[in-house]
């Protein structure tokens, strides 16, 4: 993605996902050195995704982050 209105709102959607209690917990429980492919992961916003794309992958990253919810 080179749009940069685009860059700019995805940003935004991720740092409000990562600025939570649930996020801070998760990355105090499980390091990054131990993580798998089932542990939740921060969409890559530079990549091409259609908006509705996006959004349920945001979605689903938060829903899954509410597992470490303290």
């Amino acid at each position: 993605e080179n749009d940069p209105e685009i860059l700019q709102r995805r940003q935004k959607q991720i740092d409000y996902g990562k600025n939570t209690p649930e996020y801070n917990s998760y990355l105090t429980q499980v390091p990054r050195s131990e993580r798998t492919k089932f542990h939740p992961f921060t969409p890559e916003k530079n990549a091409k995704y259609s908006r509705r794309s996006w959004d349920m992958m945001i979605r689903i990253w938060r829903k899954q982050l509410h597992i470490w919810d303290p």
